[in-house]
Order: structure tokens, then sequence, then C-alpha cells
């Protein structure tokens, strides 16, 4: 059993959400500077707020590769999925950063829901080139389609 996400997963999901939250508080608080100021800043910070939940927020704890299937935790929720039962695979890199993920959907509802997606362990610094073992990992999955 491999680890095949990454550990900066919790920094993601737990510390930048916390960093937003006070830059919001920290700008809403700004007294010295007028108001045009203060909604244009909390407009541009909410809306960073929604795409942040949107890629990162609803992501994966941990994934495991078991070989024949993937264990997924996920809060206090653990999963095991066997590859056959994974629909379909996609894997985006990021354009200009280094936030590469893989997402998956599922033949049936789990207890993680019908689809989910996590950040697989860094492979270069530029994000411009595709994990190896993410390749192979999609490989398997569409092997066990066939079968």
């Amino acid at each position: 059993m491999k680890k095949i996400s990454s550990d900066f997963t919790f920094v993601y999901i737990k510390i930048l959400p916390i960093g937003f939250l006070i830059l919001l508080i920290q700008n809403i608080l700004d007294f010295p500077s007028g108001l045009k100021e203060k909604i244009s800043h909390v407009l541009f910070l909410t809306v960073a707020c929604l795409i942040f939940k949107y890629y990162v927020i609803d992501l994966i704890d941990e994934v495991y590769d078991c070989g024949k299937s993937l264990l997924f935790k996920k809060g206090n929720k653990e999963i095991e999925i066997e590859l056959k039962n994974i629909k379909k695979v996609n894997y985006k890199l990021g354009i200009f950063t280094n936030y590469q993920y893989l997402g998956f959907e599922f033949h049936e509802r789990t207890e993680i829901g019908k689809k989910d997606k996590f950040i697989p362990t860094p492979f270069n610094w530029f994000g411009l080139i595709r994990n190896p073992e993410m390749v192979d990992l999609i490989k398997r999955i569409e092997a066990a389609h066939s079968k």
C-alpha cells in the first residue's frame, strides 16, 4: 500500500482558508481606507474564497494505492474502491502553478460522494509534466474496465 496523495493537502484544506479569513477580517477592520477600497477588497476575497472552495476545500485527505483498489480517507471516513468501480478519471495540470489533481467519478454513490479529487504527490516543481505514477494508475483503471 503506497500513499499517492500529497502531504500538503492538510495545508490546502485547513491553513489557507484561515489565511483567507484573516485577510478578509483585516480588510474589513482597516478603518483608514475608504468605503470603495473596502468593498473591492471584500469582493475580491469573496470571489477568491469561492474559487478556492471549488478547487481545494473538497479534496480527499489521503489516497493509497493498494494494487487492484484505492483506499480513500476523507475526514474520519475511510473507503476502499476497486479500480473497476471507478467510472471516469480526470487528470488536470496547473497552468502557472504546481497544482495538479486527479478527479474520480464512481459508478455508485459512496460515503465520500459520487465524485471526488485529490492532489497527487509532487513530481516536478513546475507542474508541466504529468506524474508517471498517476499516468500508470490511469492505465490500470482503463485496463480494469476492459476486463
